[in-house]
């Protein structure tokens, strides 16, 4: 039995599941948008022969919510209606001065920036289910995602290297980079306080150098490492080497160091300010920086912009401690004392969240915005430097491309500029959030993608399902096929974290407790890094103490829940302790069975941690909280998914996003393009216990279908199922879709509005006063549609119904002009009723999809003893092949709980062993309710009465409606469009093309002997075409039909200069446009009927 959930808690189950989008969001809004204007770089103009120096900068930013034109409140539901951008207004707010002189404040706005639903901007936050009801919106509506034209839009998750750890890297393609480098290098990846990243390499080469790699813009800068370490801290060639190789080095370690340090001296920098004034010479250019800055200046910029920029506000000691870091563990890796990290394992990875790249992307924006209003300045001559309101008038002329550049990356999902914002991919960021159904959009939320560049690699290390996975990503719930363990999905209670980082100064101390010093020591010093800082080291003998306080403090609350603590063992790691605050890091929860509390661990930590896979296992360290924490919502949906073949539970997976279920409430605001709807949908009997969370009761899917396995007639071979005809009668299946097309009045005549009326008067009874169809009115193709009507013209044009299906109007939304007399433009929504016909597709929850092949007659069906006749046949070679043993328990299942009229059964999988048997208890049950133990049923044939030899395997199993309907698929024509070259007929089924007949299908009609069809298709229905040729020349490409004296019509030849001998041939018309082809070529193509042989016809030729 499953114990029903109050819809209060299946609402926080809501928001918990959609958490990653909306924490993400309402941090960038509240908290990341206080931090883009100390990130922003100040603008400098300085014209030429002119002293004075105009700079802005950004000084506030403010988001306000989304408002009209009177200061009324937009909700989503008008924008969806309306097809607008669901955003609010950026107040910018910038301080401009001359020089040192006092600064002035402007203000300009930036419309129509998206804002998430039901964040904290948007207006539908904290009210009740019954106010969002009135609101035209589910009552259960979570948000989560944006509004972008009408469509409802959100931000991907998107997997990243994980931030704030370095990593050792073992790849050939760094030879590339130079002649001089080896596979080797250490990798950190750094973000900005705009949430914007930088990854910082240092490189080994083959002759003991290392160098420093530094990205800006797309390139790649190499700089000596010791000029780098020497710009950040006044050191010596001594410290340098003391700091890399320690106290007692191994001459491994020294040779290195030493070269290094050789190289770099051959520049003759031996000081800090002669490093800084070198990179601030080199980096002037790239970085842009203005022509007043000096090289200490250019140099400070490049350092705390594009070198671990989470470090812009430490000491740039805490860069030096941790680019040493990095050298060490390149020395480390090439001797071979460490294995390179595995950048495809979870450990390895993090997640981009919507927040995370709607804030950089932002910042982007107005960075250049900025720019852009700095160049206008400085090419506006004709204002003075210092003319205030000049600038004033450029910045609310450029403030539109901070809208343009957020629409951007909304429409095509791509950023746009030269900044890649450190992201691994620039496209494919957003998507439409699909309501195919409830899961299919649920799924998008916790849907992770490596990212595209991926999907062209050959290598199918990517997509390798590796241990480090578990509890983090769902094993099943991948599609099959280009995108197989690219796009995978969250488990179930893995969570993200979201906001700042805290806890800091805490974990510092306790570290400080058990005798960290603040530097990086050597021996038996452990490194400690929390957060990407360096914060010092500890003595070995005291690390694991150090560890276990930290995680004890974790527990008690000291330091945050979602803290990562990652001791790290000497061997395949260097031996340090990470301490991970950041945001973007996968967390999910485990029980301490020492401390009998729950806790979080992440896929770093996990690795070292001792779990036990069943809940009820007290013998390890942690163990989990539930049978199926490492899959998702959707595969947890699948009953007895453990008894079934791993690839049906991937194919479920799938299929149960493509069931025409209920995918809305709210059908009154509802414009997707299409939409499925199932008319009579069921609760599932058998049923997995997260049915009942997430309000997925309020979304039904499928039916419960009484399901017999056997071979009754041909119409049930390979996949096709055998579907009771009254049964599809009685409702089974029955569903319709809804087309939703938006009209605008200027888009079909300009400078018209729709209007059905003249003097007062209906001018078309076809359709209504407004120009527009009825609601409920009946439609097919060519019907009148929408009329429109030019004032100044005095014209009108009607548009007709294009569709090839009938259908019927189920709404019309209009939007009228300001004074409410005209309607400019018309959303309509087309209601298609789909009855269940041969060629659709019905799955069950367990992967076996079949095709509706014949609805039998219930006469003629089999029965049993009692009476029943079944819903569907499935063949029995359905299963050997396949071994979805878990529809065979839910069957016998089905029809346990179907006829005890009680509660629903509980099918969540791993409940049940080998010493516990789900068949046995189940059939014991059977055999009280008066069944046979394993759901067997004497049956009797429906069409001569006798009983069949073998019982008849027969119970309850919920069925699905797929979306792949022969309404939408088939393709048959036989005259129709054709391409205006080739007169051949045109592909694509919404063109009214036909379908491929090539030369295999050729071949095949040719062995089975139908060479009048092959005449049928290649040519009366193809490009068949009646030409005339000449028997002279053997042509037709010169024949010519005119008229002589007495309108007698009659065939010329140009090339033979004669009339007649010209006979009328049917040929496909591609052959004349192969002879026009060949003549081009100077080849001339000649051809002879039987009448006419080509040696008569030259005889006669050379007669004449």
């Amino acid at each position: 039995m499953i114990p029903q959930r109050p819809p209060e808690e299946q609402y926080k189950d809501l928001c918990h599941f959609l958490s990653p989008h909306l924490e993400s969001f309402n941090w960038a809004v509240n908290t990341g948008l206080q931090k883009i204007p100390e990130w922003i770089p100040e603008q400098f103009v300085k014209r030429d022969g002119d002293d004075r120096i105009l700079h802005f900068h950004v000084k506030e930013l403010t988001l306000t919510k989304p408002y009209d034109a009177r200061g009324n409140k937009i909700y989503p539901y008008m924008c969806r209606l309306g097809g607008q951008t669901y955003g609010g207004s950026l107040n910018i707010i910038l301080e401009a001065a001359i020089n040192d002189l006092p600064p002035k404040k402007f203000s300009v706005v930036a419309n129509n920036i998206p804002v998430m639903v039901n964040s904290d901007l948007c207006h539908l936050k904290g009210l009740t289910p019954q106010e969002k009801g009135a609101l035209m919106e589910e009552p259960t509506e979570a948000g989560g995602y944006f509004i972008y034209s009408g469509y409802e839009k959100l931000l991907r998750l998107l997997i990243l290297n994980r931030q704030n750890y370095v990593f050792a890297l073992n790849r050939p393609s760094f030879h590339s980079r130079g002649p001089t480098f080896t596979n080797f290098a250490t990798s950190f990846r750094s973000m900005a306080p705009d949430c914007s990243s930088i990854t910082t390499n240092v490189h080994y080469q083959n002759t003991g150098n290392m160098v420093v790699l530094i990205p800006i813009q797309r390139r790649m800068f190499f700089v000596p490492l010791p000029i780098l370490l020497r710009a950040l801290v006044e050191v010596d060639d001594r410290t340098i080497y003391e700091s890399i190789c320690g106290q007692n080095p191994d001459s491994f370690y020294s040779d290195r160091v030493i070269a290094t340090l050789r190289y770099a001296s051959e520049l003759d920098i031996h000081t800090r300010a002669g490093a800084r004034d070198f990179l601030g010479a080199h980096f002037r250019t790239v970085l842009q920086c203005p022509r007043h800055f000096t090289n200490e200046e250019c140099c400070e910029v490049l350092l705390k912009r594009n070198l671990f920029p989470h470090l812009s506000d430490e000491a740039p000691s805490k860069k030096f401690d941790l680019l040493i870091y990095m050298t060490r563990r390149l020395l480390q890796l090439v001797k071979g004392e460490i294995l390179p990290d595995n950048m495809d394992a979870n450990s390895a990875h993090e997640l981009l969240t919507p927040g995370t790249l709607w804030l950089p992307a932002l910042s982007d924006a107005i960075t250049d915005f900025l720019k852009a209003t700095a160049a206008n300045v400085y090419k506006d001559e004709k204002n003075a430097i210092d003319d205030f309101d000049a600038l004033q008038t450029i910045l609310k002329k450029n403030a539109s491309g901070v809208e343009n550049r957020m629409r951007y990356l909304f429409s095509t999902g791509s950023l746009r500029g030269n900044s890649t914002l450190g992201l691994s991919q620039t496209e494919g960021l957003s998507i439409i959030a699909e309501r195919i159904n409830y899961c299919r959009y649920l799924a998008h939320f916790r849907s992770v993608h490596r990212g595209a560049f991926f999907t062209t690699m050959k290598t199918t290390a990517v997509r390798y399902l590796l241990p480090e996975s578990w509890g983090f990503m769902c094993p099943v719930h991948t599609p099959d096929g280009g995108l197989c363990g690219l796009l995978t999905h969250l488990a179930r209670f893995c969570e993200i974290v979201t906001g700042d980082s805290q806890g800091f100064k805490e974990i510092v101390q306790i570290f400080t407790n058990y005798g960290m010093v603040p530097f990086l020591g050597s021996g038996d010093m452990v490194p400690v890094i929390v957060d990407g800082r360096v914060v010092g080291s500890i003595r070995e003998r005291l690390s694991s103490a150090a560890v276990e306080a930290l995680k004890t403090a974790r527990r008690k609350g000291i330091i945050p829940k979602m803290a990562e603590i990652a001791d790290l063992p000497a061997g395949s790691f260097t031996r340090s302790i990470y301490v991970f605050l950041n945001q973007q890091r996968m967390m999910r929860p485990v029980f301490n069975v020492k401390a009998q509390e729950q806790e979080y661990a992440g896929p770093l930590e996990q690795i070292f941690m001792d779990i036990a896979s069943n809940p009820k296992d007290e013998s390890k360290a942690y163990r989990e909280i539930h049978h199926t924490a490492m899959l998702s919502l959707i595969a947890s949906l699948t009953p007895f998914s453990d008894y079934n073949q791993s690839p049906r539970n991937m194919y479920q997976c799938q299929m149960a996003k493509q069931t025409m279920g209920y995918p809305s409430h709210r059908e009154a605001a509802s414009t997707e393009v299409k939409t499925y709807h199932v008319h009579y949908p069921q609760r599932p009997i058998v049923r997995t216990m997260e049915q009942d969370s997430h309000a997925l009761e309020d979304f039904l899917l499928g039916t419960n279908a009484c399901v017999a396995v056997l071979s009754y007639t041909g119409y049930d071979m390979e996949d096709a199922l055998l579907i009771n005809k009254c049964s599809v009668e009685r409702g089974f299946g029955h569903g319709c879709i809804y087309k939703t097309h938006r009209y605008t009045a200027e888009e079909i005549e300009s400078n018209s509005y729709f209007c059905n009326t003249k003097d007062g008067v209906i001018v078309d009874p076809d359709l209504d006063a407004d120009g527009l169809p009825f609601v409920g009115q009946r439609v097919s193709k060519g019907c009148k549609l929408l009329r429109v009507y030019n004032p100044k013209e005095n014209k009108e044009r009607i548009m007709s119904y294009k569709d090839g299906e009938d259908g019927f109007v189920d709404k019309v939304i209009t939007t009228t002009s300001d004074d409410g007399k005209r309607v400019l433009s018309v959303v309509l929504k087309f209601r298609m009723v789909r009855t269940p016909t041969i060629g659709d597709k019905f799955s069950s929850r367990h992967g076996q999809k079949g095709v509706f092949s014949f609805p039998w007659p219930q006469e003629n069906m089999p029965f049993c003893e009692n009476g029943i006749t079944p819903d569907v046949i499935i063949n029995p070679h359905a299963f050997p092949s396949r071994m979805t043993i878990g529809m065979l328990i839910e069957s016998m299942c089905g029809k346990l709980r179907a006829s005890q009229d009680c509660a629903f059964f509980d099918a969540t999988p791993f409940t049940h062993d080998e010493k516990n048997r789900i068949t046995d208890e189940v059939g014991q049950m059977l055999a009280k309710e008066g069944f046979e133990y394993y759901g067997n049923e004497a049956m009797y044939s429906g069409i001569t009465g006798e009983q069949f030899k073998a019982d008849i395997f027969m119970g309850v199993v919920y069925y699905q409606r797929l979306r792949h309907m022969v309404g939408d698929k088939y393709q048959v024509r036989a005259t129709g469009k054709m391409n205006n070259i080739t007169r051949q007929p045109l592909k694509g089924r919404k063109k009214g093309g036909g379908i491929r007949l090539g030369e295999m299908e050729r071949d095949g009609l040719l062995a089975q002997g139908v060479t009048f069809l092959l005449r049928d298709r290649f040519m009366w229905c193809s490009d068949g075409h009646v030409a005339k040729l000449c028997n002279r020349c053997g042509s037709f490409m010169f024949t010519q039909t005119k008229h002589d004296e007495n309108g007698v019509e009659e065939t010329y030849c140009t090339y033979c200069k004669k009339s007649g001998n010209c006979t009328s041939v049917y040929v496909p018309y591609v052959l004349r446009y192969l002879c026009a082809e060949f003549a081009a070529m100077n080849i001339r193509m000649k051809f002879s009927t039987e009448e006419h042989s080509h040696a008569h016809v030259e005889e006669e030729i050379k007669e004449e």
